[in-house]
């Protein structure tokens, strides 16, 4: 389906159609971000997976430079963690360490945890390819040159 823009309304359109296609179907992980109220408004219960590239760079942004290589790894071994519960272990040491030296970034780790770490209820093998948005991010720069070069084409034969 083609979008005139990544809305809300938009990916509201989007997930009825896909909805009415599934039917039955219980899809239970999305990734992208920016699509998450309409997801929710569309497919109840549903988990939204927040890119942890993404979100990485999101706490650097608001992290002191000094402090940036430390808070990386830290977040870094909170994502490789083997499950949940150790997650929230290093998230909790994470923050009573750097809280007073990078409150920010712990606030953005904090406020984005639940959704950076939603993965880590999947098998491991599963992990590497959900936690990020690259597979989606791929497949769109294909949709999008397949589609210009077809474009491009059809005005050609035009001529």
């Amino acid at each position: 389906m083609v979008g005139d823009t990544e809305s809300e309304e938009s990916w509201g359109e989007f997930f009825s159609s896909l909805k009415a296609r599934l039917r039955g179907s219980n899809s239970s992980l999305v990734i992208p971000q920016r699509i998450i109220k309409a997801l929710k408004q569309h497919f109840q219960g549903v988990t939204g997976q927040r890119c942890q590239m993404h979100f990485i760079r999101n706490i650097l942004d608001a992290a002191p430079k000094t402090l940036k290589y430390e808070i990386k790894s830290r977040v870094r071994s909170i994502f490789e963690a083997p499950n949940l519960d150790t997650a929230r272990l290093y998230l909790q040491q994470t923050l009573d360490t750097y809280q007073g030296k990078a409150s920010k970034a712990m606030q953005v780790l904090e406020l984005g945890f639940d959704d950076a770490t939603a993965v880590l209820v999947y098998p491991e093998m599963y992990r590497f390819r959900l936690r990020t948005t690259n597979g989606i991010e791929r497949l769109n720069a294909e949709i999008r040159r397949r589609y210009f070069n077809m474009t491009e084409y059809m005005e050609w034969r035009k001529r």
